[in-house]
């Protein structure tokens, strides 16, 4: 049986990534691993001509310091004996700076959710998950949010007491 001693966690901090927390935290209890809990800032929506001004830098730095915040809560709320966890944000292509975060620092495996986008959504926004899965030379655990749905039927269910 593989023994994954490093294991990273790309979040983009949406409420579906905590799945991608619980996978990790049974990962970690299982071959002692540490976790590498990423954020990637996502620079590329702005445009090339835009300059990289004082302004900028600053909403960059608001923007790590909250997730660096989120991140530390969620690995409280998720991962409770995070014996071994480290938090890092990086900036840039998500996919490209998970692959690359990955590489520099020794990563076994990656664990991210997906959205479940579909159809049209998927073809304009394009899936991180996907691109990790496609580029990525370590293996990729991906876990799939329960869709609305499911949710809903189950929470309906539970309050009906079936």
């Amino acid at each position: 049986m593989r023994h994954w001693t490093k294991i990273m966690v790309a979040t983009d901090l949406s409420e579906l990534s905590t799945a991608a927390l619980e996978h990790a935290r049974a990962f970690q209890e299982t071959f002692h691993s540490s976790i590498h809990l990423v954020h990637v800032v996502d620079t590329t929506r702005v445009a090339p001509e835009f300059p990289f001004d004082r302004d900028r830098k600053l909403r960059l730095e608001m923007q790590e310091e909250e997730a660096r915040d989120m991140m530390g809560r969620l690995a409280r709320e998720h991962i409770p004996a995070a014996r071994d966890l480290l938090i890092a944000v990086a900036y840039g292509d998500p996919a490209k700076e998970i692959i690359r975060y990955a590489e520099a620092n020794g990563i076994e495996m990656i664990v991210m959710a997906t959205h479940g986008r579909t159809g049209l959504a998927h073809h304009i926004i394009g899936s991180v998950a996907e691109k990790v899965v496609r580029h990525s030379t370590v293996p990729v655990f991906t876990v799939r949010p329960v869709k609305f749905h499911d949710a809903v039927t189950h929470a309906h269910d539970a309050v009906a007491g079936h």
